[in-house]
């Protein structure tokens, strides 16, 4: 290790003091923060080892796995399909800059979420928030380094020393001073200075590792390794941490090779109470904690580890600069109160019904085994009486003294049977003990049967799918907060795009076609060009007098560069947070299961609206071409309204403004021949597009009423078969064990 120099020496002592002062106090705030959360903790294990049944022996009672089944039915119905971010104009006005960077986030954030498995990291979130009450996910920015790259500063020559001669004799050394400056007016020392082979100077910039690639990564979080400040509700949180777990290696690479070598390694594997312990001595088995905290008020991020108390592993100012600064969202949280943030899993709120019914299912169980033939016998009949009971087929056998069996009774008064039905009765009576209990659990959790893939066969499709409706209700909260959690990590990833990658990176990624300013500039260029030239060809054409010449129309290339926003107009909206939250909006549509017939009517609407429109805005703008720029603004609000016409928004805009400039152009007077009149061209191609879609709104419509039509018939043969198959049976309602 390099000896530090005096200076340092001096400031060292303090320095240490500091550092070690700064690390014993978050490692007393994150045992503070662990110790609010310790029930909450032993709880959560005792719970996912019964779902998983860790802690059951193979000669303990039966049990009625109640919590795997809630979970494997709750979960899906939260969770069932990954968000799709839906990035547009927070006002939905003409706003091309905004419109031109909601689609380029959109992009890049689909993206983001299929090449870094977003669905699967939610689906673990989901069982954590169904299981134990919490869920929460990590988002961080990995850039990826190129080779190392030293950039060249070009360089002007100046000289100085003209006409700064002093009087008196010169000499032959006098000579003008060659200075180097670069664009800024830096000089530079003519040993940096370097040439090329046309003679151009240059200088050596600072060599740096350019990015060459960029990804926002979203981590699953345990449930184990999150935690927070003690707080009453999320807005008092100060900090948060996760826990990370690193070996020897990896230690090295994260913090230097003098500073990874010194962590203790304290993490071990873990027994099943939950305690952390080491499976051998062996250096690959153990491990050490990192935790890593980002506080709000000091606006800073540390990485403390609490066997290492000289100094914090780590100090960084704001690395995201997030509008909420951690990066994470509010976390999936169960059941809580106004008190505390530490949530209450659903288990524990019907877990003394789950004990009944664990106690009622090995009761059950027991008497199932004494469901057996047993009696008493005479003990002169034991030889006949065994061959009787043993035998596999019809038999007959001789009795030596039969009249004396005959007149005690016969077989009836030899044998004494043990009363079953007793066994049966309580059995039954233990089966309608546990389905009313079963079916308070269900009242407690809200799980309607419904849901539970159950249904009345004497009920008919409409009361089923009102039933389901309601059924729902309970369960709409948790979907709500699990679409509200997809919605904030997609905002943090949003501007994590937006404010960290480079331009060249979402060209690549999003593939949308802007132009630069530079091509704009061009394209202005052209077009001046251009009307200079027929001003030019009709002054020569007066000048002969002869007619002027047609004047050139703009080609559509030129037009749609200028129409276009630039990258640059582009990134400087979404480089700036306060003009970009003003003017987009971040949302997700639903991640639960998607009801194609729904989305299918909700396309059919935007057809008709649309059709409905220019139906009845077309002939007005014919016959008053003064109404072209009203019906062409209200067309386009009206298009803005819908999800399924912002990929139709362009061609409409395009068409609209087609039709606004043909009807504002004076119409010709005299005996010339009119010209074509565009306005009806445009209006007749909208409507042909439209009728289009109509068709095949109807189409769709078909379509959607035979899917309904076979269902329902599929429902009454299931209606009818499950009357057929339930009349050889008691007609009493049956638990299913």
């Amino acid at each position: 290790m390099a000896q530090a120099a005096p200076d340092q020496q001096a400031e060292d002592p303090a320095k240490k003091l500091k550092d070690a002062q700064c690390a014993r106090k978050w490692i007393a705030e994150l045992t503070l923060s662990e110790k609010a959360q310790q029930k909450w903790l032993t709880r959560a294990r005792k719970i996912v080892q019964r779902y998983k049944q860790d802690n059951r022996a193979d000669t303990d009672q039966r049990r009625f796995a109640m919590l795997w089944s809630n979970t494997q039915t709750i979960q899906p119905a939260v969770y069932a399909r990954p968000p799709q971010p839906v990035v547009s104009r927070r006002f939905g006005d003409a706003d091309p800059v905004a419109r031109a960077a909601s689609e380029i986030l959109e992009r890049a954030i689909a993206y983001s979420i299929d090449c870094q498995d977003l669905d699967g990291r939610l689906r673990q979130c989901s069982l954590d928030y169904v299981l134990v009450a919490r869920g929460q996910t990590w988002e961080r920015y990995v850039p990826t380094h190129g080779p190392m790259v030293t950039p060249e500063i070009e360089l002007q020559v100046v000289t100085s020393g003209d006409g700064d001669e002093d009087e008196g004799e010169s000499t032959d050394d006098d000579q003008p001073e060659r200075l180097y400056t670069d664009e800024n007016g830096t000089t530079y020392d003519p040993e940096q200075v370097k040439f090329r082979e046309d003679g151009s100077a240059y200088a050596e910039g600072e060599p740096y590792e350019p990015v060459v690639y960029e990804e926002s990564v979203t981590d699953y979080v345990n449930w184990e390794d999150f935690g927070h400040s003690v707080a009453r509700t999320w807005d008092e949180v100060d900090y948060v941490w996760r826990r990370v777990y690193l070996n020897r290696s990896q230690l090295i690479e994260r913090f230097g090779e003098d500073l990874g070598k010194r962590i203790p390694l304290d993490w071990g594997v873990r027994n099943a109470k939950g305690d952390a312990k080491t499976v051998d001595d062996a250096e690959l088995s153990k491990k050490a904690a990192v935790y890593e905290i980002w506080c709000k008020s000091e606006e800073k991020v540390y990485w403390i580890s609490k066997s290492f108390s000289e100094a914090p592993l780590d100090v960084r100012d704001d690395p995201l600069e997030l509008d909420g600064f951690f990066p994470c969202p509010r976390p999936l949280l169960g059941t809580t109160g106004n008190d505390s943030t530490i949530p209450v899993p659903d288990f524990a709120l019907y877990q003394d019904q789950a004990q009944e019914i664990d106690k009622l299912t090995a009761r059950i169980a027991h008497l199932q085994d004494a469901l057996k033939v047993r009696g008493f016998y005479a003990g002169d009949q034991k030889n006949n009486l065994n061959n009787l009971l043993n035998s596999d087929s019809n038999m007959l056998i001789p009795v030596p003294d039969w009249v004396s069996l005959k007149e005690d009774g016969g077989i009836r008064g030899k044998i004494d049977w043990f009363p079953i039905d007793l066994v049966v009765s309580a059995l039954q009576a233990l089966i309608n003990q546990r389905a009313q209990l079963i079916n308070d659990v269900y009242q407690i959790t809200g799980i309607a049967d419904i849901l539970r893939g159950m249904n009345d066969p004497r009920a008919t499709a409409t009361a089923e799918a009102l039933k389901g409706q309601w059924g729902t209700l309970r369960i709409r909260d948790r979907q709500l907060e699990m679409m509200r959690f997809a919605r904030d990590i997609l905002r943090i990833k949003g501007q994590v795009i937006a404010e960290k990658f480079d331009p060249d990176t979402l060209k690549q990624m999003t593939g949308v076609q802007l132009p630069t300013n530079a091509d704009k500039q061009q394209a202005q260029l052209t077009i001046q060009q251009g009307a200079m030239q027929y001003q030019q060809a009709v002054m020569q054409a007066q000048a002969t007098g002869q007619p002027p010449p047609p004047q050139p129309e703009i080609p559509d290339a030129l037009q749609q560069v200028l129409r276009s926003p630039s990258w640059e107009d582009v990134t400087a909206l979404l480089r700036n947070n306060a003009l970009r939250q003003f003017r987009i909006d971040i949302e997700t549509d639903s991640t639960v299961e998607p009801n194609e017939q729904q989305e299918k009517a909700q396309f059919v609407e935007f057809i008709g609206a649309l059709g409905q429109m220019v139906q009845q805005w077309g002939p007005a703008v014919e016959a008053q071409p003064a109404l072209a720029p009203v019906a062409a603004a209200v067309v386009k609000a009206g298009v803005r309204k819908f999800r399924a016409g912002r990929e139709l928004e362009d061609v409409i805009d395009t068409a609209i403004d087609q039709i606004a400039q043909s009807a504002a152009q004076p119409k010709p007077q005299g005996p010339q021949q009119p010209p074509v009149d565009q306005t009806k061209i445009a209006v007749a191609q909208i409507e042909a597009s439209t009728a289009q879609m109509q068709d095949q709104g109807e189409t769709q419509r078909a379509q959607m009423q035979a899917q309904l039509k076979q269902q329902e018939l599929g429902l009454k043969a299931q209606e009818t078969q499950a009357k057929l198959y339930a009349l050889p049976y008691d007609p009493q309602p049956q638990v299913a064990v």
